[in-house]
């Protein structure tokens, strides 16, 4: 990799991207096959019907998780810092969806498809972290992105994210419920990679520290992404269930959603 002083580019960046582009090529292809089959081959890929509702989250990979990866990455190239400071955003997007796919379908040939995704999703997100320059974006971003009520809403979403989890598990241990594969591999996922960088990402900003400013733009964008992506699925999921929509719910994630999407317009403003 080359070092900042021999790259042309108006980026922050302190190495070469060219590797982070082809990883990335590399995962949007994997992406897109293992996205088609679970669409046009459902019954072969999702055995059962619990695992049935995985086909609303591919249609949202083709729709909108794919584009964003794609246009990021050739706004990148195009030298614009939001598109840069996104790309481990979408990325972490992928990351989650996958986990959770990872540890929820039983063994066999699309395992090995998820476990690749998900490792290659991992290794680029730290390549784009050791990559960037927190100190020059940290002195573009610094005053112009409202830190602390930003962090303070990341803080209070994870705050309220682990009570909820905590308030279902609780409920289930309490009330001898039994809990599917897919419940239990959401909250490993939810543990494991939703809240840290929740918490992490809150204090760093809170602090006004480089990591913070680095992070701040991917982070809103996966958690609005999440947050406002789950509702097609809860509407799927009613629907192919023959049950009533739970509209307060909708209602309820489509706040929190739209609440990372204020902060994330103002980071995208102030890093065009």
């Amino acid at each position: 990799m080359k070092n900042s002083e021999e790259i042309s580019s108006k980026l922050p960046i302190k190495y070469d991207l060219k590797i982070i582009y082809i990883f990335s090529l590399i995962l949007s292809a994997i992406i897109t096959i293992l996205t088609l089959m679970g669409i046009f081959m459902t019954d072969v890929v999702y055995s059962t019907d619990e695992l049935s509702s995985f086909y609303a989250n591919d249609i949202l990979h083709l729709l909108l998780g794919l584009p964003i990866l794609i246009a990021n990455m050739w706004l990148t190239s195009k030298e614009k810092l939001f598109a840069l400071l996104s790309w481990p955003g979408i990325l972490l997007f992928f990351l989650y969806s996958y986990a959770t796919y990872l540890f929820t379908i039983p063994f066999n040939i699309f395992f090995i498809g998820y476990l690749i995704t998900v490792t290659l999703a991992t290794f680029i997100i730290i390549a784009l972290l050791v990559t960037i320059d927190g100190e020059q974006v940290s002195s573009r971003l610094r005053d112009n992105v409202s830190e602390k009520i930003s962090g303070s809403i990341l803080l209070v979403l994870a705050i309220l994210f682990l009570i909820n989890q905590f308030v279902v598990m609780g409920s289930a241990l309490i009330n001898e419920t039994a809990v599917d594969p897919l419940q239990e591999a959401q909250w490993i996922v939810d543990f494991l990679i939703v809240i840290p960088p929740m918490i992490v990402g809150s204090i760093l900003l809170i602090k006004q520290k480089n990591l913070g400013y680095v992070a701040g733009t991917g982070l809103f964008l996966v958690y609005s992404m999440l947050f406002l992506g789950v509702i097609p699925i809860m509407i799927y999921q009613a629907v192919s269930e023959s049950v009533a929509i739970d509209w307060i719910g909708i209602i309820i994630v489509f706040v929190s959603g739209f609440v990372c999407f204020l902060p994330l317009a103002k980071f995208i403003k102030h890093s065009k």
